[in-house]
Order: structure tokens, then C-alpha cells, then sequence
């Protein structure tokens, strides 16, 4: 599906970009190729893409309380800003973002949890890799299994 403005519908089993629009709400994008579930140009409201191969979930330069699954070495979410949404790879990392707030982020591999310029309000897994890694990171929780729990170059009310 490919429009500017894209609401409540769903794409499922597409090889390249499921959905692809400017502002995208309410929709959920399934792709089996290296493309990527939901990719909005500007924002994604309540959205949840998926992503079978090499690519993202979930692409969106701003996303609210949106979902991104990815399996392979791609983003779960990959977003400027995100806020209050999650981020799953069983590989690669969970989310990718310049601001998260209020996110979680998981890799169940030895990708990154969470991987921001600045973290809010944030928690993260990884794994075997870095759970958070974040240039300002305040109120965040970060667990791993084997690999590294936090790389922050500043921390506010964190252990």
C-alpha cells in the first residue's frame, strides 16, 4: 500500500515495503523481503510492521505507540523519535533512534537493545550484545544475559 496519508489498513506477505506513506495510523505491514513492514516519511501512530527478512519493521522519522518486529540484521524500530513504542529483533537490535522515550528495546541476539542519543524513561535487553547505549540516558533500566548491560556517556537517576 502506498499513499500519502494510509489509515487503518493492513498489508501482510508483501516482498518489498508492506506499507509505505507519509503519515501512517493505525496499520499493521508484513514483509518477507529486506524492505520494511511500515515505513512512514514523516509519522507512525499506532502502528505495528514486521519484518521476516534483512530489513526494519518499523521505519517512521516519528513513532507513537507503535510496534517493530524484525528477525533478521535489521531494526525492529527505527525511528528520529520515538515514543512510547517497542522494538524486537531476534538477531540484530531492537530500536534505533536519535530520542526514545518511554521505549523498550530487545534483542534477543547480540544486537542492541536500545541504541539512542538520548534515552527517557527507557528499558532494554539484549542478550549477548549491548542492552542500552545512549550519549544521555535518565531513568532507564538496562539487563543483559551475557553481553554488555550499558554504555552511556552520561546517566541521570540509573545504577
Amino acid at each position: 500500500i502506498m499513499a500519502s496519508t494510509i489509515k487503518r489498513s493492513v498489508a501482510a506477505d508483501c516482498g518489498g515495503n508492506a506499507i509505505y506513506g507519509n503519515q501512517v495510523s493505525d496499520c499493521r505491514g508484513e514483509t518477507t523481503g529486506s524492505d520494511t513492514g511500515i515505513y512512514a516519511n514523516y509519522t507512525a501512530l499506532n502502528c505495528s510492521g514486521y519484518c521476516s527478512g534483512n530489513g526494519s519493521g518499523l521505519y517512521a522519522a516519528t513513532a507513537q505507540n507503535c510496534y517493530g518486529y524484525a528477525s533478521g540484521s535489521g531494526y525492529g524500530l527505527n525511528a528520529t523519535i520515538a515514543q512510547n513504542s517497542y522494538g524486537f529483533n531476534s538477531s540484530g537490535s531492537g530500536i534505533l533512534t536519535t530520542t526514545a522515550q518511554n521505549c523498550y528495546g530487545y534483542s534477543s541476539g547480540s544486537g542492541y537493545g536500545l541504541y539512542a542519543t538520548v534515552a527517557f524513561g527507557c528499558s532494554s535487553f539484549s542478550y549477548s550484545g549491548v542492552a542500552l547505549s545512549a550519549y544521555l540516558a535518565n531513568l532507564c533500566v538496562a539487563i543483559t544475559s551475557v553481553g554488555t548491560t550499558q554504555s552511556v556517556s552520561y546517566k541521570y537517576n540509573m545504577p
